[in-house]
């Protein structure tokens, strides 16, 4: 599964990209200028205060 944030707010952005970081889970967007997918991988870093 894909989760695709071509269009989105910053706010949908990033409710998406903390879905995906389960694992195998991906994210992409379609690139305006070449008009092909861009598929992104996301690896957490979590840090501790």
């Amino acid at each position: 599964m894909i989760a695709d944030i071509t269009g989105g707010t910053k706010m949908m952005s990033v409710a998406i990209a903390m879905a995906c970081v389960a694992p195998k889970r991906r994210m992409q967007y379609v690139d305006m200028a070449g008009g092909l997918p861009v598929v992104l991988d996301v690896d957490p870093i979590f840090y501790q205060g």
